[in-house]
């Protein structure tokens, strides 16, 4: 299945953060040894709530992932350089599987894989860099594929860092109704086949040095999104909320702007600690829009190795869609309208804490690793949601 939005952000978002941090050479800024770079990453996802926007807004959101992904990067020459990832996230649902129990199990699946992989072409022009980048992932009832560019430029004698970058992805969506099958609700048509949805994203960036000890980073952020937005087998809850309430399938406007900047800091107090801090604002014209502010303060332990301890503080608000309602709130006649609670307004906490280990030239971790990170973080939504996700990699230079 579509893995719901939250889900997506957060679990996906725990692995992507070890996917950067354990990108190829070492985080000590020494030059790397040999030409191949293997990292072995694992993420699990947990969570649980009681407003399923598969069942109307009520019931179970018990969510399990585990993600499991392999990264190469093979370094060609001082100028090119390929990267791959491939990987399956495994997905366990309770409210996937109560799409109309009576019927889900002939239908639709409780549990669901999601296999993703990911090609990458690096080229260096003396300052410069071009990028190539390539993917497909599928699902139960959802295919997609991707394309994009990126560029890079290094000024001010790398003092100042300029990027870009344009993704595209592709994607068909089996049109799969709120009762499994294809019915959306009295009187509306069947859902038959699939839907496409085309999403355009572009990043803009630059980094600076502002002093000896401090970098700081702006982001830009702007994607378009066309087709099928809505989830077809969300269910709304007709008013007035009640036993043998009229249940129909969720409808969202077929096109989605959104735009994003944030702002990122990077202050060395001194070699043993330092703050990583981090603005987002978001907006989006389905009304949503949103703050995050973020702290890693970073101390490291005394090793002969480079080994880092870290908690992780987040702390987000998000103003909700305009279509949004609870149960009951709808009465069939408006031109769109959803139960999902990622679409609410909401303030989300994260806690958690983290650990990196790099090596040296020359030097090995238990004997065969270069390096290692793990993290661990819960997550709890002023709506009742409550989420914990952990991730670890480990890494190998050959």
């Amino acid at each position: 299945m579509q893995l719901s939005r939250l889900a997506r952000l957060l679990g996906a978002g725990a692995l992507g953060t070890v996917l950067a941090a354990t990108a190829p050479a070492a985080l000590a800024g020494e030059p790397p040894e040999g030409v191949l770079d293997a990292d072995f990453l694992f993420g699990y996802y947990d969570q649980d709530g009681d407003r399923s926007p598969v069942t109307g807004g009520v019931g179970t959101e018990k969510l399990h992932v585990y993600s499991p992904v392999l990264q190469l990067a093979w370094r060609l020459n001082e100028t090119f350089s390929l990267s791959a990832d491939v990987g399956v996230d495994q997905v366990s649902s309770a409210s996937m599987g109560n799409i109309q129990s009576e019927l889900s199990s002939a239908s639709i699946p409780a549990s669901d894989q999601r296999f993703f992989g990911t090609l990458r072409a690096k080229k260096k022009w003396k300052s410069g860099t071009w990028g190539l980048t390539v993917g497909a992932a599928k699902e139960y009832d959802y295919r997609s594929f991707s394309y994009g560019i990126d560029w890079g430029l290094e000024l001010n004698k790398a003092n100042t860092a300029l990027s870009a970058s344009v993704r595209r992805f592709d994607d068909a969506i089996d049109l799969i109704g709120i009762d499994g099958y294809g019915y959306q609700g009295p009187g509306l048509p069947i859902t038959t086949g699939s839907g496409d949805r085309t999403t355009t994203d572009v990043t803009l960036g630059v980094s600076q040095t502002l002093g000896r000890r401090t970098v700081g980073s702006l982001e830009l952020f702007l994607s378009s999104q066309d087709g099928v937005l809505s989830t077809p087998y969300h269910e709304v809850v007709l008013g007035p909320f009640e036993p043998g309430a009229v249940r129909v399938a969720e409808r969202l406007p077929d096109s989605r702007l959104r735009k994003a900047v944030a702002l990122r800091l990077s202050h060395s107090f001194s070699d043993r600690l330092v703050l990583r801090s981090g603005y987002r604002f978001y907006t989006d014209d389905w009304g949503i829009s949103a703050h995050a502010v973020e702290l890693e303060p970073h101390f490291r332990l005394r090793s002969e190795r480079e080994v880092w301890l870290f908690p992780i503080l987040r702390f987000s608000t998000q103003a909700g869609a305009d279509w949004f309602g609870t149960p009951g709130t709808f009465t069939g006649t408006e031109t769109y309208y959803t139960s999902d609670g990622d679409l609410a307004e909401t303030t989300t906490q994260k806690y958690g804490v983290g650990f990196t280990l790099n090596t040296k030239p020359g030097q090995t971790w238990l004997g065969i690793f270069r390096r290692f990170e793990a993290r661990a973080a819960v997550y709890d939504r002023d709506d009742g949601l409550t989420a914990f996700s952990t991730s670890f990699s480990f890494g190998w230079t050959y």
